[in-house]
């Protein structure tokens, strides 16, 4: 889970592990299937909300720090406005905004022309508490090494509560789709 959360691909877990990609492919889907996730997006959000749900939340704390520079998109809103806590540098990239202008923003504000579909899957795990998942996302972005890319995301947005368990946030987590070999 720890090398799935820092963006490692199937064959890299199985080197870094010294295990087969086969092996490394039916674990994955066995936590898949234990988390209840349609796919690796789902479940690396599943993987950073579960044990500290709360503690995610929280706008002062430092644990997103380690997803600052991971190689999916990460942002965390607070409340039913979706104000802007943290974005990570890959988010920053392929939306072509510096935290700077976005921290403390609401999404309306940030993204007035957004997907109607979009928002209503952040309200909807807002107000329901249950992760809303999509693949409606294509964007284009200069990577960090300056090079052009393009590519589909899958998306989750992750209920974050707070310690008496009502929704407090959400988690974004966007990872490109994969490509049919």
């Amino acid at each position: 889970m720890d090398l799935l959360g820092r963006g490692y691909r199937t064959r890299e877990i199985a080197r870094a592990l010294n295990i087969s990609e086969r092996a490394i492919t039916a674990h994955i889907t066995k936590l898949m299937a234990i988390f209840g996730v349609p796919n690796r997006t789902g479940l690396i959000a599943a993987g950073m909300t579960s044990s500290s749900q709360a503690r995610l939340a929280t706008p002062d704390e430092r644990e997103l720090d380690r997803y600052e520079d991971a190689p999916f998109l990460v942002a965390v809103t607070i409340g039913p406005e979706h104000v802007f806590r943290f974005v990570n540098k890959m988010w920053e990239r392929v939306m072509r905004l510096h935290s700077a202008k976005v921290v403390g923003r609401t999404v309306r504000k940030v993204f007035p022309d957004a997907s109607p579909v979009t928002y209503a899957a952040r309200q909807r795990a807002f107000r329901q508490g249950r992760p809303t998942t999509g693949n409606a996302w294509h964007f284009s972005w200069t990577t960090a090494a300056g090079t052009s890319r393009e590519a589909d995301f899958l998306y989750i947005y992750q209920p974050l509560r707070n310690p008496a368990g009502e929704v407090e946030g959400l988690l974004l987590i966007a990872s490109e789709k994969p490509q049919k070999k």
